[in-house]
């Protein structure tokens, strides 16, 4: 019975320890100067999980997976300007496309105002900074929408992964 109680003590405190650690969430910040410069995206890591589907479109409900790599000759490469300015250069073998906006970043959070077609107005994209180094930044978003499929409400949920290098 004294084992009991003493296990009982250790596993209450072993508790209270583990939700006081979790009751002073740190907040995360990535310093500004790390990001700015010029970044080559080299991979893109997307995963798509769809769900709520019945019938004959539950085959679509899952998660699939896919990474890709920029093709050579290709290249995509974000730009962030130390006064705020940001462009997004797309190169192929046949064109060169140049978006330019402006960004900002807070605690590990980077909101890019880029117009995505020509002429249109500025559209925020945030992205969590996951990782950055001298050489290495990687961004990722999580997007949640609803769509119809054959009459029937589906959710999706995006993850996607950008991973850069520094130029």
């Amino acid at each position: 019975m004294k084992t009991m109680k003493v296990l009982a003590a250790l596993f209450v405190a072993a508790s209270m320890f583990s939700v006081s650690g979790c009751s002073k969430d740190e907040e995360k910040t990535v310093n500004k100067n790390d990001v700015v410069g010029s970044w080559n995206m080299t991979k893109q890591y997307v995963s798509q999980t769809v769900s709520g589907l019945t019938g004959e479109y539950a085959s679509y409900n899952g998660t699939r997976e896919r990474e890709t790599e920029v093709e050579e000759g290709t290249s995509n490469v974000f730009i962030f300007g130390s006064d705020g300015s940001f462009s997004i250069v797309n190169t192929t073998p046949e064109s060169s496309r140049t978006r330019t906006g402006t960004w900002s970043l807070s605690g590990t959070t980077v909101t890019m105002n880029v117009p995505y077609t020509e002429g249109g107005e500025p559209e925020p994209q945030q992205m969590n900074v996951d990782e950055v180094s001298g050489s290495k930044l990687v961004l990722s978003t999580r997007m949640t929408e609803t769509t119809e499929v054959g009459g029937q409400v589906a959710t999706l949920e995006n993850v996607v992964k950008i991973y850069f290098d520094k130029m």
